[in-house]
């Protein structure tokens, strides 16, 4: 399982309706930020948790592989409690990965509750909050079905 995966790939495993998002450090090591509020490394094993992992690659280069296990070092000692909207698995990879954190989850969730919220409007239903939950639970549907994976581990 771990000889295709190099140091900085994303990993991303199901979640019940989303994908939890973590980075492969080497000799089967994974970084990830859980919702018991540990950012952590653990095996690749304990990660997949009996599912199927899906991998995009880095393509990291032999400086950044170095970097980012000081980064990974620091997240951990000053790691900040978990937050769906503010620090979940996917800001702590984009954090490591590209500087700043970024959930392309929450932004596929966002606009699909936004167009939820403009379809009630157009229905005038007055249930607009179950409009809002169904486009936001789409949009991030469709944000995971959309991202394009390199391999499957």
């Amino acid at each position: 399982m771990k000889n295709n995966l190099s140091i900085g790939d994303l990993l991303y495993r199901s979640k019940l309706l989303v994908e939890h998002a973590g980075i492969y450090l080497g000799k089967g090591r994974v970084l990830h930020n859980s919702p018991d509020g540990n950012v952590e490394i653990c095996a690749l094993e304990d990660y997949a948790n009996g599912k199927t992992v899906k991998v995009v690659l880095s393509h990291l280069n032999e400086d950044k592989k170095n970097e980012l296990f000081s980064q990974a070092e620091q997240l951990i000692k000053k790691a900040r409690k978990y937050g769906v909207l503010a620090n979940n698995c996917e800001h702590l990879a984009s954090t490591v990965l590209h500087g700043k954190p970024s959930s392309e989850q929450l932004q596929g969730a966002g606009l699909g509750a936004v167009a939820g919220l403009l379809l009630a409007h157009c229905y005038q239903s007055k249930n607009s909050l179950l409009y809002i939950l169904a486009g936001g639970l789409i949009g991030c549907m469709t944000v995971n079905a959309a991202r394009k994976y390199d391999c499957v581990v």
